[in-house]
């Protein structure tokens, strides 16, 4: 599951579908397709040219005789590592056009999910930038004072320019009662290089070329977030780079259930009255599908194929029943 945008869950899904998030689903993981929910359950006998789909490995909660996902306990730590090595880049992709960089994706057979996935692969879907550190904290119960910097990915980002856009209150305080900065200007000026007691403020504008040093220049693992005044309650969105930081990269972050996401899967439209359950999985060997439900926000989302149409069959509610998601592997639409 990558970036999507709001008017829809599937951005770009269909390149990274049949690599990483492929591995995610045949774990468990839950599809979004057009708002809708699709979750895992024991398909019947396979017809031939399908295949059988395993038994879900995620909280479950039982709804109509089918089982869907449980928000309350699903985490992004929930699922298993993957299980081949791989590599995306959506520079590299046809039909593909990022609006900004976004960095390649490579991962080993055995990685976990949150080692691989960003903050920024779920910008629009999931909205994590909008948590702060102290959200996160409230959810998991870690202290959040005592949260090394080295730990929090986002600090090893900044330079002392953008550490202030992002924590503005920085500005406000005195060198002296902001050791990280303190320090980097010791590091870079020595003792009497500045006054510890003029502001952040003040003395990047005596000398504006200090909001250059950056902060991975300094041995983070030594300061806590506590050094840092607010930069719990930035947040994630206001640092520099912060959809370049991992999941794994945010303390607990994995340990956030769904259901408490700040966009979080549920609702009417996430709701398992209107949602379908995985039937069954179809080979390439399949063609002429016509009532599928897959395609993108350019070509709309009933997009048939005509041949090589790998995909899996649908069960649930009326607007869901029968109807096919063909794979991105084989499948190629404008918009992703």
């Amino acid at each position: 599951m990558i970036r999507l945008r709001s008017s829809s869950l599937f951005y770009r899904g269909y390149f990274f579908l049949t690599g990483l998030a492929l591995s995610l689903f045949l774990s468990g993981l839950t599809l979004f397709i057009q708002g809708k929910t699709v979750a895992q359950t024991t398909p019947p006998a396979s017809p031939v040219g399908s295949q059988q789909l395993p038994q879900p490995t995620l909280p479950t909660v039982q709804y109509a005789d089918s089982l869907f996902p449980d928000w309350e306990k699903i985490t992004l730590g929930s699922f298993p590592g993957l299980e081949s090595s791989g590599q995306f880049d959506p520079q590299q992709q046809p039909l593909h056009t990022p609006p900004t960089f976004e960095p390649v994706k490579t991962w080993n057979q055995g990685d976990k999910p949150v080692q691989v996935l960003s903050l920024g692969d779920f910008t629009d879907s999931f909205k994590l930038q909008e948590f702060t550190m102290e959200d996160v904290a409230g959810i998991t119960g870690i202290d959040v004072d005592s949260i090394t910097l080295d730990k929090f990915e986002l600090v090893g980002f900044q330079d002392v320019k953008s550490l202030t856009e992002a924590i503005p209150s920085l500005l406000e305080f005195p060198i002296a009662q902001v050791p990280p900065i303190r320090d980097l200007l010791l590091k870079n000026l020595g003792p009497g290089g500045f006054d510890p007691n003029k502001t952040v403020g003040q003395t990047l504008a005596q000398a504006p070329q200090l909001g250059q040093l950056p902060m991975a220049d300094l041995p983070l693992d030594q300061y806590t977030l506590k050094d840092l005044p607010n930069a719990k309650i930035a947040q994630f969105g206001a640092f520099k780079d912060w959809s370049f930081a991992s999941i794994e990269g945010i303390p607990t972050l994995d340990a956030v259930p769904f259901a408490k996401f700040p966009q979080p899967p549920t609702g009417p439209d996430t709701s398992p009255s209107s949602s379908g359950i995985v039937d069954i999985a179809f080979g390439a060997a399949e063609s002429d599908r016509t009532r599928t439900i897959s395609g993108s926000n350019v070509d709309g989302y009933n997009v048939p194929c005509k041949e090589g149409c790998a995909h899996i069959e649908l069960a649930g509610s009326d607007s869901i029943l029968g109807k096919g998601w063909v794979s991105g592997k084989y499948q190629e639409v404008r918009g992703g």
